[in-house]
């Protein structure tokens, strides 16, 4: 029961992180880091990796969301999957540069909408202010982004609308039916 509770903090996270948004975003997207193996209680939970059978402490509050995104550029990842680079604002630069500075050798969650997507091994600073997930996005996932972030390079131009839902088209009462022809059972 206990475990499954912690499965639900990511998700719980994006709601609360979005809660006092003006609109709510078509995605949440999520990095959190590894916790020391020091940290325990609330602050962590294990994670199993995506590429191994390890498990992990995660650290449940996020060190970047889809607040600090300003912009993004879509890829299709060598996988068949899709990727995407994300220009950071300057808290989030200033965040990912220290947390890539001081935890070499650790990890980097990444969830989109309560789905964990990769895993990311810290192996060198990141001082550009580009995050990029290399891979592991869905297709639908790299088409919502254009409604939710510009575009590298256009931050200043208008998002275009997402599409509206398509709506049941509505039944027909039987006695403005047609009758069809149509093979009986």
């Amino acid at each position: 029961m206990k475990r499954a509770v912690l499965l639900l903090v990511p998700l719980l996270a994006c709601l609360l992180l979005t809660a006092g948004a003006k609109q709510s975003p078509k995605m949440a997207i999520l990095v959190n880091p590894q916790a020391s193996s020091a940290t325990g209680g609330e602050f962590s939970r294990p994670v199993q990796l995506l590429h191994s059978k390890k498990e992990v402490p995660m650290g449940v509050l996020p060190l970047l969301t889809h607040s600090e995104f300003k912009s993004f550029h879509a890829f299709k990842a060598p996988d068949g999957t899709w990727g995407a680079s994300f220009r950071l604002d300057p808290h989030g630069k200033n965040l990912l540069e220290q947390h890539t500075l001081s935890m070499r050798g650790s990890y980097l969650f990444v969830w989109v909408n309560g789905r964990q997507v990769i895993d990311l091994f810290v192996d060198r600073p990141v001082r550009d202010g580009i995050f990029t997930i290399p891979r592991g996005l869905t297709a639908n996932e790299a088409e919502m982004m254009k409604y939710q972030f510009p575009a590298m390079g256009r931050e200043k131009d208008k998002l275009p609308k997402a599409p509206k839902t398509p709506k049941e088209p509505k039944a027909v009462p039987a006695e403005d039916a047609k009758p069809e022809n149509k093979p009986s059972v």
